[in-house]
């Protein structure tokens, strides 16, 4: 392994073939790091694997799979993309969402995150980034700078 190249596999706890592979790799070395995606009916029993391995762990915020919809309505990327520049997202149930998804984080793997990236890279977008930053300080104050 290169020192300082990181090597993530997104997608963690999406179906156990995904799971098996990134453990898998993460063994032999080539993956470094994964983020999990907790709203999976999966992630209960896929994080108990994953305390082990040895890779850094992070949250895969999710908006946009087949996973979302109970408290933050499911978008496509395009819909998410329009609704975040136009400024028309529901500020609230998206920080109802956004520490929906760190306490299942946290409550499975019994640590805070590594880092947060998102699912179709959703972290990126406006509003949605602003309102990721106000969780991770309000939940961890100076841990969040870590994260």
């Amino acid at each position: 392994m290169v020192e300082g190249v990181i090597i993530n596999a997104d997608d963690y706890a999406m179906d156990g073939g995904v799971d098996a592979a990134i453990l898998k790799l993460s063994a032999q070395g080539v993956v470094t790091s994964t983020s999990a995606m907790v709203l999976s009916h999966a992630w209960p029993e896929a994080a108990a694997p994953l305390k082990d391995a040895p890779l850094s762990r992070g949250l895969h915020l999710d908006f946009t799979s087949p996973f979302t919809g109970d408290i933050f309505p499911r978008q496509t990327i395009a819909g998410l993309t329009m609704r975040t520049h136009s400024g028309v997202l529901d500020r609230k149930l998206l920080r109802k969402e956004i520490d929906r998804q760190l306490s299942q984080f946290e409550t499975h793997m019994k640590a805070l995150p590594d880092f947060v990236d998102g699912h179709q890279h959703c972290h990126l977008l406006p509003c949605i980034r602003e309102a990721l930053l106000d969780a991770l300080a309000d939940r961890y104050g100076a841990d969040a700078r870590r994260i």
